[in-house]
């Protein structure tokens, strides 16, 4: 099996390959193959691949590449990491609605919009070469704003695809380390898509536990306790940009503020 990351100059990357170790036993990839239009950074990144891997012992070979068509030969997964513009870009991004007292953010608002005017275009030509080249492969989305270019893979690629979002699960570990339940004793019932979402029930024990974990988050959330028990439900911390607006833009306005890009 064959895993080609594509923009293998992201600083994700190291951690795609410590996925690719701790679970080869499942994934068993004789080759990763890594990408980019950044030569100086896929150097740097496929040097560092190579030292973990042959830490780790593991037969995978590494190739690398700036020719995204002839990376995309016999791939079984593709990895898509792009951020079209670098960060200069994602900086405008979050900088330039501030200007007008709106929130920069790159999977919601103008921010986003702006990042997917950019990025959805060499999305949907990866996924025509993907269709081309190696049409048996899953297109593995992991690029912002993740909805927006899971839409526009739905709609205009025959491509076989995930978009994916590791908020989620982040978002779920920090409930159950505020309760100081482990993992394994929990569920927990998700809504939403991206970073747009609810935990609506938390289950320990197999006993409803939801009002325990608001309140267990409540002092310690991006969203005010007020909100957590209005709600009755738990959102991701990116919904502090709707309920909490004004005071996020004020925040942001202060001089010092670094952005995330910055």
């Amino acid at each position: 099996m064959k895993l080609v990351i594509i923009g293998a100059g992201s600083s994700y990357t190291p951690e795609l390959i410590q996925g690719t170790i701790e679970h080869y036993d499942t994934l068993p990839f004789t080759e990763v193959c890594l990408m980019d239009v950044d030569e100086r950074r896929l150097e740097i990144l496929a040097g560092l691949t190579r030292r973990m891997l042959d830490r780790a012992r593991l037969p995978l070979t590494v190739t690398a590449t700036t020719d995204r068509r002839h990376a995309l030969e016999g791939a079984t997964f593709v990895n898509c990491l792009l951020r079209v513009g670098g960060m200069d870009a994602r900086i405008n991004d979050e900088r330039i609605p501030l200007k007008y007292g709106i929130i920069g953010q790159e999977t919601t608002g103008p921010g986003g919009m702006m990042k997917a005017l950019r990025t959805v275009p060499v999305v949907l030509d990866l996924a025509r070469d993907v269709a081309e080249i190696c049409p048996e492969a899953w297109l593995v989305n992991y690029t912002n704003p993740s909805g927006i270019v899971a839409e526009a893979l739905g709609r205009y690629s025959p491509v076989r695809f995930v978009s994916l979002c590791s908020g989620p699960r982040g978002w779920i570990k920090a409930i159950l380390d505020r309760m100081g339940v482990e993992p394994a004793r929990a569920n927990v019932d998700w809504i939403g898509l991206n970073h747009l979402g609810f935990a609506i029930r938390v289950w320990v024990d197999g006993r409803d536990a939801t009002q325990q974990a608001i309140e267990a988050v409540a002092d310690h959330w991006s969203v005010d306790a007020e909100w957590l028990r209005t709600l009755g439900a738990i959102p991701a911390s990116y919904l502090r940009y709707y309920y909490h607006h004004t005071r996020v833009v004020e925040e942001a306005q202060k001089p010092g503020y670094r952005t995330r890009g910055e």
